[in-house]
């Protein structure tokens, strides 16, 4: 069985909604945070 690869958008929608679930949404905000900012230095590392 394949799972299918989520993309950006879809992995941080995921963390929103655990974050809603969770009692303290806090642990989650960094990692939605690092997503955010993931794509511009992905694109920095290349050169673009």
């Amino acid at each position: 069985m394949s799972r299918r690869i989520l993309t950006k958008a879809e992995k941080r929608q995921k963390l929103q909604e655990k974050a809603k679930n969770a009692p303290k949404g806090a642990k989650f905000s960094g990692q939605i945070q690092k997503m955010k900012t993931s794509k511009n230095y992905a694109k920095k590392k290349r050169g673009g």
